[in-house]
């Protein structure tokens, strides 16, 4: 009959120091949930006191249902991979942080705008599609289902979802399909990068408040954060050569781009076609005729950017057909529209050249800078931009290093790319605040490069690690072994190692290596085999 020993007999049998593991107690997801469920009562509260509407309490059940949605998932991406054991914990307290963003951004709509915006003009539309939809009456109709009406027919839609119109209901779904895109971008970086330092780049792109903030309203940019966090992990497995994956990712994730706001993704369109032309494509498992594959690839790959460009032209509106003239008349025409409102400043005519990029980078991705604030949320804005400008002088090494391995990882071309075609557009809107809000959505591609480790860094942190386990190993102790007939004490230390025995440390070496050991003995035991291994 098998028998199961203790580990401590185990290690006492074979002459080996036994010291049980101490384990952190890991986070429970009840707690949690019952933390959000307070959350979302006071979700509610905040909303009766600041409309003065008591009766929409509907809220009160979607922040449960997004975490009870949300759960199961995040355990999923656990399990599925062991080798990022942070993921649960960032990916949950991201999700609780994005909540109170929707939160905030919707007391700044209500108290710091005073109620004006675009989401109310979407909250109006969707309560009169809803109340159409209850009261069994014609609902309301419009010219078409694209852009701003397509977002107006979305809100309606989940209104309609949530059992009734609550504007607070709204922003947090439309901050959790936000935060969805966010952990796309992740994970589309995390698989084709492996020198990705993945810890900060999740943290940067779940918590930094450029991105937390801006998408978690309802509006374009919560979509638009969804839609290209989808078009960046289609593009990742596209240049991994898993097409069949990648179609069923990067098509409807186009889509919904394309119906909102067409020049997106003919810019990611543009990155993904030459990224899959010029980078050096690699399979992680075999493939049948890679060559013809790659050859497909490529055809459908510039097809369907051409169709991307088409869209993205006919919305810009441009004349007499695309080149490089007519796009800076119609970003001037662009730019005129947008100095507007109290936070507008100078911009130079757009210029689609060489030597206007960096200014138009700088612009895009540094501005406003603190002396240029003329709000508070401008100069909360300034100090976000000064620490990314600080941090990218920091991580300047990293910058490099992606810029020397663009064909190498055609990931790192993909988003340089964007970032590039991003700042030479959205350079000429001379207006901050569209400004921030835009650029929130570029800005995970730029940290994507930002992340990558550098030879110079991975060799400094395996220095670190290893300088910071040899203190943490400390004392080390031999332990006579007493299969050899040694009449050494089992238990004592002795400063001069005996000619057989084993060390036995705090370090992560020793202790490896000895719950292999007794690991091995458990084994042995429960297959009904009494020998040592």
């Amino acid at each position: 009959m098998t028998t199961f020993s203790p580990p401590g007999k185990i290690a006492a049998q074979i002459g080996v120091a036994y010291r049980p593991s101490r384990r952190r107690p890991e986070f429970r997801p009840m707690v949690i949930l019952g933390l959000v469920l307070v959350f979302g009562l006071v979700l509610v509260v905040t909303q009766a006191i600041l409309n003065g509407e008591p009766g929409e309490y509907s809220a009160v059940t979607v922040v449960p249902l997004l975490v009870v949605l949300g759960l199961p998932v995040l355990a999923w991406l656990k399990r599925r991979h062991p080798d990022e054991p942070y993921l649960f914990k960032l990916l949950l307290a991201g999700l609780i942080f994005k909540l109170i963003c929707s939160l905030l951004r919707y007391l700044t709509l209500k108290v710091g705008y005073g109620g004006v915006g675009d989401a109310s003009q979407y909250d109006n539309f969707g309560r009169r599609w809803a109340a159409a939809f209850f009261g069994g009456y014609e609902r309301p109709q419009l010219a078409d289902a694209s852009q701003t009406n397509f977002v107006r027919y979305l809100t309606g839609i989940l209104y309609v979802g949530t059992g009734g119109p609550t504007i607070i209901g709204g922003f947090l779904v439309y901050g959790y399909a936000a935060y969805w895109g966010s952990y796309l971008w992740f994970r589309a970086a995390a698989d084709s990068i492996p020198t990705l330092n993945k810890r900060m780049f999740l943290g940067i792109v779940m918590f930094l408040p450029s991105i937390a903030f801006w998408p978690s309203s309802i509006g374009k940019e919560a979509l638009m954060n969804l839609g290209l966090g989808g078009m960046a992990y289609g593009s990742s497995l596209l240049l991994r050569r898993r097409p069949l994956p990648a179609v069923l990712v990067l098509a409807p994730s186009a889509l919904l781009v394309n119906v909102v706001r067409p020049h997106l993704t003919a810019i990611f369109g543009i990155g993904l076609s030459v990224a899959y032309l010029f980078g050096r494509l690699r399979s992680d498992r075999p493939m049948v005729a890679p060559g013809l594959t790659r050859m497909v690839g490529i055809v459908v790959v510039l097809g369907a950017s051409a169709v991307f460009v088409q869209s993205a032209a006919e919305f810009l509106d441009i004349q007499g057909g695309i080149s490089r003239s007519s796009i800076e008349d119609r970003l001037a025409v662009q730019s005129g529209r947008n100095d507007s409102g109290g936070s507008q400043f100078d911009t130079p005519p757009p210029q689609l050249s060489v030597s206007s990029l960096p200014m138009s980078l700088f612009t895009v991705l540094f501005r406003p800078l603190p002396y240029e604030a003329s709000s508070g949320f401008m100069a909360i804005s300034a100090l976000e931009n000064s620490i990314i400008l600080g941090a990218a002088l920091l991580r300047i090494r990293s910058l490099g290093a992606s810029v020397r391995n663009l064909r190498k990882e055609p990931f790192l071309l993909f988003c340089l790319l964007a970032v590039i075609m991003y700042g030479a557009v959205f350079s000429s809107f001379g207006n901050f605040g569209l400004l921030v809000r835009q650029r929130s959505l570029a800005l995970p591609a730029f940290f994507v490069m930002f992340c990558r480790q550098s030879r110079g860094q991975i060799e400094q942190l395996a220095s670190e690690r290893r300088r910071h386990g040899q203190r943490r190993r400390g004392r080390v102790r031999w332990i006579a072994d007493p299969s050899d007939g040694s009449t050494a004490d089992p238990g004592a230390e002795s400063a001069t190692p005996p000619p057989t025995g084993r060390l036995v440390g705090a370090g992560a070496r020793a202790s490896s290596a000895l719950n292999g050991r007794i690991d091995g003995l458990n084994n042995g035991l429960l297959n009904g085999r009494g020998d040592h291994p």
